[in-house]
């Protein structure tokens, strides 16, 4: 499945800068995904896709109230865990 492109839909500042490291970092995962072994393939998937949902929630939510210091800290919160997760795949993948 193709990456989820984000960082366009990110706001500007610090989350709008995470939002390019994790698009990166996904980049790079999807170049080396066909070669992980599939549990771990598959146990990374599904945090990723649910990273993502919390990441689209934080951001429909920043759409429609932008001044939301929640919302905008749990946007941060995600895509720094998702940084966090494809940086431990592609670390397990270089072992």
């Amino acid at each position: 499945r193709p990456p989820v492109q984000m960082a366009s839909m990110a706001p500007a500042g610090e989350d709008g800068n995470l939002a390019n490291v994790v698009s990166d970092l996904e980049s790079n995962y999807r170049a080396n995904e066909a070669s992980m072994a599939p549990d771990l393939k598959a146990t990374y998937e599904k945090s990723l896709v649910s990273l993502d949902g919390s990441i689209r929630e934080c951001l429909d939510s920043l759409q429609q109230e932008p001044r939301n210091t929640l919302a905008r800290d749990y946007l941060l919160t995600a895509y720094t865990r998702k940084a966090e997760v494809l940086s431990s795949a592609l670390e397990s993948e270089g072992r």
